[in-house]
């Protein structure tokens, strides 16, 4: 055999030998498991109570049974109480909780313009609740339960003529809405 072939065959071998011992070849290593622990998620709800709604017109107040009988006429005044609770648990909470007024849907559109719809709280009596005097919102800056009483009044304004008789008023544009800020 000429140089050349041996000096390639000893090459090759080497190789195969080289080959033959990276099976065996290792860096060390170590695994451990942390702490045992869990985490849990925190709360954000509310608890909307039965409300009550009143004839709030001057000289006529008292509690109306079944508001789908009751018939708004020019210059009465209705309001709608419900006790509301807020419950906020978790670390770094801080949320707000809306009154949501919408348009009013009604059967004939002359009756809409002329409903004046306000919402107030007592949001700002209760320790831990803010009101922003703007919008309304009650907001909350940590965890813990809020007790708040919600007031809707309705009042039909003075129209003339046959302005917005015969209508059925959607109040269900009425809603209230608790989010995370």
């Amino acid at each position: 055999m000429n140089k050349a072939t041996k000096g390639a065959i000893a090459a090759g071998a080497a190789g195969v030998l080289l080959l033959g011992g990276a099976g065996t070849f290792a860096l060390w290593e170590d695994t451990d498991s942390v702490d045992p622990a869990s985490i849990s998620t925190g709360v954000l709800t509310m608890a909307v109570g039965a409300g009550t709604w009143y004839d709030a017109t001057a000289g006529t107040t008292g509690t109306i049974t079944n508001i789908a009988d009751f018939d708004i006429v020019p210059g009465d005044t209705i309001t709608y109480t419900t006790p509301v609770t807020i419950t906020a648990e978790g670390d770094n909470l801080d949320g707000e909780f809306k009154i949501l007024k919408t348009a009013f849907e009604t059967s004939a559109e002359t009756a809409a313009p002329y409903l004046n719809v306000t919402v107030a709280s007592n949001a700002a009596t209760v320790p831990g609740l803010a009101v922003n005097g703007t919008t309304g919102a009650i907001t909350f800056a940590s965890a813990g339960t809020y007790s708040v009483n919600v007031t809707v009044t309705v009042v039909f304004e003075n129209v003339t003529g046959t302005v917005g008789q015969n209508a059925d008023i959607d109040l269900t544009a009425l809603a209230l809405k608790l989010e995370q800020a």
